[in-house]
């Protein structure tokens, strides 16, 4: 059992849920449901508690109902905090050799790297038939019950998805890397940024870099603000600096043009 998300990340708001994953070879493990109804007792808990059983195929994907989204970064990203090291080396080789094997994988993130670079263009997205509005001329929204999320979907969706693009080819096109990626780079966005660049596998200068990670920073920050004030004060918009957010955005969209990483 372990976390996945912002916490695993180190990168977590005020309001941010906990997010739970149980990797088991057999979900109707006892030991799993003589430890979940402690779990549950945490305070701010995603009920959302996924289960993954390396012995099926899709450990690449999230099942959310009949729902199956494509989520990779739920091992990458994945903290265990108790259970089986061993089952958790198991769960990274099986999800390598989902992406080695499937192209649906590879063009499904080339996908979601798209979508999240419209969202940082417009600050708006579809969603289940309606346009939602998280962020233009000047003013950031956050209202997690109309899934308003400020600049999450956007700018910070963006670096993270573009960081898996880079790791998905990675892992299907060169095995030396595809080590580094499974067991050595930091989970942390800004820290993987700066461990590609100091182990020389960087597509980026020095200056780019430290430019990406400076723009992750500042959106993580107003996405931070943003989650303060509605907790805080219960406002659901901040404003913003509308000239500061548009230039860091162009520059963004530049940075994501390419791969991360050098295969």
């Amino acid at each position: 059992m372990g976390i996945v998300g912002s916490d695993s990340r180190l990168e977590k708001g005020s309001i941010s849920p906990l997010e739970i994953i149980v990797i088991s070879r057999d979900s109707e493990n006892p030991k799993i449901k003589d430890i979940l109804p402690e779990i549950k007792k945490v305070n701010n808990l995603d009920p959302f508690i996924e289960y993954k059983n390396i012995m099926e195929n899709g450990i690449v994907y999230t099942r959310i109902g009949e729902t199956k989204i494509i989520s990779p970064n739920r091992i990458f990203d994945y903290f265990p905090i108790v259970g089986e090291s061993a089952l958790f080396e198991e769960a990274k080789q099986k999800l390598a050799k989902e992406i080695r094997e499937s192209k649906t994988i590879k063009e499904a993130v080339r996908g979601k790297v798209k979508a999240h670079k419209r969202i940082t263009k417009i600050g708006q997205q579809k969603y289940r038939g309606k346009v939602l509005v998280h962020f233009g001329e000047g003013i950031a929204y956050y209202d997690p019950k109309k899934h308003l999320r400020s600049f999450k979907e956007g700018p910070l969706r963006l670096v993270q998805w573009a960081l898996i693009r880079g790791k998905i080819k990675a892992i299907r096109e060169n095995e030396k890397l595809r080590e580094i990626v499974l067991y050595e780079l930091p989970r942390n966005t800004v820290e993987a940024i700066s461990f590609l660049e100091s182990e020389g596998i960087s597509n980026l200068s020095k200056e780019e870099s430290a430019d990406l990670k400076d723009i992750y920073k500042y959106f993580l920050w107003l996405y931070h603000l943003s989650q303060q004030k509605f907790k805080k004060d219960n406002k659901t918009k901040i404003e913003y600096d509308k000239e500061e957010v548009t230039e860091r955005i162009s520059s963004l969209e530049k940075l994501v043009a390419r791969s991360f990483i050098k295969v």
